[in-house]
């Protein structure tokens, strides 16, 4: 058996550290998942520690044979010595291994998301496909197809240009609004109350300039409600409780209402249901369980709090979520719909659920 093919570690089930607030686990030697040093977005801090709980994230790197772990690291190192992924021959020749035992282990890792496989032929190797899906991904000074753009190796990317989303800043320089009597916010923002009236009387405010729910449908929202109230005696009032937010990441990450944090913040006591998309159909059916579902309730009532979706196809999904929460429905009547199978919407079913059971442990459309 020659270097390639050493093992990186035994695969023992991961140990959290010391720390209960924010656990830290040891995947393999030196590597460490995740780095709170480097976290310091709240929202980001409450999704590693959602992710954690649910247990999915740390599943592809560890609890398989040494055996497996044989074949995981040579094909690694063969994916990046060749730039592109081995043939089963090649592979089987580098562990030591028939192509025989080599395919059961080689089915183990496809299982788990970490080889991808094309009837008998290996594609590809997380993070490295031989596909071309638009991500590239430089090693030792090779270019190699990268799955997705972002992955957890902390693999470096090439690039032509590097944005950098910090946010964005009201446009109301050169306005003349303090003079008028406008009050504007530390921020710049044009403060408004619940009426979208403004500090200055007869004069209102929506949209980005007022620095809050900066989405174009809210901006309409708020713009719709400015002109009713206007005309009409501050009669209707911005109501951003059922707001759906999404980012169009890979995964894409969207949310509605309260997060547990907030949640909690607000004096409830709160349910929290968590679930990994390898337990949603139809993220197992498309071969890509990155990301998970997260629902919020008040512990008493069982009322719909909170909905919080990383998943490819998440945002097309949080609506319904959204009208959860709008026709303050408990998370009993979301377990209790019917929803289509092989959708991605079908994991709020999964997660209202989970309340309540293991869905792992469901048949197919059981409620």
């Amino acid at each position: 058996m020659n270097d390639c093919c050493a093992s990186s570690a035994s695969r023992d089930t991961p140990m959290p550290s010391a720390s209960a607030t924010l656990p830290t686990y040891a995947v393999r030697p030196g590597v460490t998942f995740p780095d709170w040093s480097i976290v310091t977005s709240p929202t980001v801090r409450d999704a590693l520690k959602a992710m954690l709980g649910s247990g999915h994230v740390l599943n592809r790197w560890n609890g398989y044979d040494p055996a497996t772990d044989r074949v995981r690291v040579a094909l690694l190192q063969l994916c990046a010595q060749l730039a592109r992924a081995p043939t089963a021959g090649a592979l089987s020749e580098c562990v030591g291994l028939s192509e025989e035992s080599v395919r059961p282990l080689l089915e183990e890792l496809r299982r788990r998301d970490l080889a991808v496989l094309d009837g008998d032929a290996i594609v590809g190797a997380y993070p490295f496909t031989d596909r071309h899906t638009g991500h590239r991904v430089t090693l030792n000074g090779r270019t190699v197809n990268a799955l997705c753009a972002v992955d957890e190796l902390g693999i470096a990317l090439d690039a032509d240009q590097l944005l950098a989303a910090t946010g964005r800043s009201p446009n109301t320089e050169g306005l003349g609004l303090a003079e008028h009597g406008i009050a504007l916010s530390p921020k710049g923002g044009i403060v408004v109350d619940d009426r979208m009236r403004t500090t200055r009387s007869s004069i209102y405010a929506a949209g980005d300039v007022t620095g809050r729910d900066q989405f174009v449908y809210m901006a309409a929202y708020g713009a719709k409600l400015a002109a009713k109230n206007a005309l009409n005696g501050d009669s209707l009032r911005y109501d951003n409780d059922a707001m759906p937010a999404i980012v169009f990441t890979d995964p894409q990450a969207a949310s509605v209402g309260l997060t547990e944090a907030a949640a909690r913040a607000a004096g409830h006591e709160v349910r929290v249901s968590t679930i990994g998309l390898d337990q949603v159909p139809r993220a197992v059916a498309a071969r890509d369980t990155r990301g998970l579902i997260k629902l919020v309730a008040d512990a008493d009532s069982g009322k719909l709090l909170g909905a919080h979706i990383l998943a490819p196809e998440g945002a097309d999904s949080i609506q319904t979520a959204a009208l959860a929460i709008t026709c303050g429905l408990i998370v009993q009547h979301i377990a209790d719909t019917i929803f289509p199978y092989l959708t991605t919407v079908e994991g709020l079913k999964l997660a209202a659920l989970a309340f309540g059971k293991d869905v792992a442990k469901l048949s197919c459309c059981a409620g």
